[in-house]
């Protein structure tokens, strides 16, 4: 099996913190299966690069749409834009900015399965938990 780093491992495990996050928040891992390469923006993607884990072999992410995902062309403070800023500002050159089929109207952060930390994971659930930053299924 591939490792997040490319490489060919036995059995794949998440980090440890993987594990509690998921137990809070059920966000669940997606695989990239293909990635654009803009060398001014090493940490740009786009949605339809991601598909839901199964057999494919791919960089691992976490998809955090559902508490980052915002319009880029509103000016105004939702909870998602917010925690959409708060992840990315506190850990810098970490999270991936995802844009949507539909451009900047959609936007949202995904973070490198590889990178998760206790700390990160923390911050992940923090902003979860803040009133209003997670959105119903389908919205």
């Amino acid at each position: 099996m591939l490792d997040d780093d490319g490489t060919l491992h036995g059995e794949y495990r998440p980090p440890a913190a993987y594990q509690r996050l998921w137990q809070v928040t059920g966000i669940d891992i997606t695989v990239r299966v293909t990635a654009a390469r803009v060398p001014t923006l090493p940490r740009l993607a786009f949605g339809q690069e991601f598909q839901r884990l199964s057999d494919i072999y791919g960089q691992r992410y976490l998809q955090l749409w559902d508490l980052t995902g915002h319009d880029a062309y509103r000016g105004e403070p939702t909870p998602q834009r917010r925690a959409f800023e708060q992840l990315s500002t506190a850990f810098p050159d970490t999270f991936t900015t995802v844009i949507g089929r539909d451009g900047p109207h959609h936007v949202w952060l995904a973070l490198p399965l590889a990178g998760l930390t206790d700390e990160i994971a923390d911050a992940i659930i923090a902003a979860q938990a803040r009133p209003g930053t997670t959105r119903a299924a389908g919205t």
